[in-house]
């Protein structure tokens, strides 16, 4: 699931404020630590204006310097979320 969507859909159309996606993020992650499942990040490729991709650069920067985040592939996801539908 993609629990924080970067996209301002229904204000400017491009990233939102990147305070308030970290705000979002670390809201979602404490619901990950008391149970809940862990935090899905929505990009939208196509749209994607200059702060969004600058947002995401820094986010993966950060989080890639601590053991405490781990990225999944692709192909993780969709097995967890269709059962094994790609072999391999």
């Amino acid at each position: 699931n993609s629990n924080v969507d970067i996209m301002d859909w229904h204000g400017t159309r491009g990233c939102r404020d990147h305070g308030i996606l970290v705000q979002a993020i670390i809201a979602q992650l404490r619901q990950a630590f008391d149970g809940g499942e862990p935090v899905g990040v929505l990009a939208h490729h196509l749209v994607h204006d200059e702060s969004a991709w600058l947002f995401l650069e820094r986010l993966f920067t950060v989080t890639a310097q601590t053991e405490a985040c781990a990225w999944l592939p692709i192909r993780t996801l969709v097995r967890r979320g269709a059962g094994r539908a790609i072999p391999g």
